[in-house]
């Protein structure tokens, strides 16, 4: 098994505990390239700038929602905000009022149907989105 040494702990570690470049003009040849730390000693590295500037870990959530928004539900934030406002902030099931409102999609088409608040989309992805069984919690429930 090929080893290389962690520039940052100075550890002779396995190449598989090592990352790769992902960005192309980083690495001048064909085959990625690894990095010269190893990915436990990234790790730490990116916890210290986060916990360290506050800044830095803001522009990086906001990064990590756009992206999740896009790959996820093809949704830009501009999407996410009308849908607050159309619904005027509240749950689309309960009607309750809430700040954080969970985007809820059909899992088999991945169909956009609405905002939730936490509680009512935990109910649907308990109920597997199953009609016949939200059918059967509602008989049981009354009675």
């Amino acid at each position: 098994m090929p080893v290389k040494i962690c520039k940052t702990c100075n550890i002779e570690k396995d190449i598989s505990e090592f990352g790769t470049y992902a960005n192309s003009k980083k690495c001048k040849s064909t085959e990625r390239r690894t990095r010269n730390s190893c990915k436990k000693c990234r790790t730490i590295h990116t916890i210290s700038i986060y916990k360290a500037n506050p800044i830095v870990r803001e522009r990086s959530s906001k990064a990590a929602r756009k992206c999740h928004l896009k790959n996820k539900y093809n949704m830009i934030e501009d999407d996410y905000v009308k849908m607050v406002e159309n619904q005027e902030s509240k749950c689309k099931i309960c009607n309750k009022f809430s700040e954080k409102l969970n985007i809820d999609h059909c899992h088999d088409t991945g169909k956009v149907r609405g905002l939730l608040c936490w509680d009512c989309n935990t109910a649907l992805g308990k109920f597997k989105d199953n009609i016949n069984n939200l059918l059967n919690a509602i008989k049981y429930l009354g009675g």
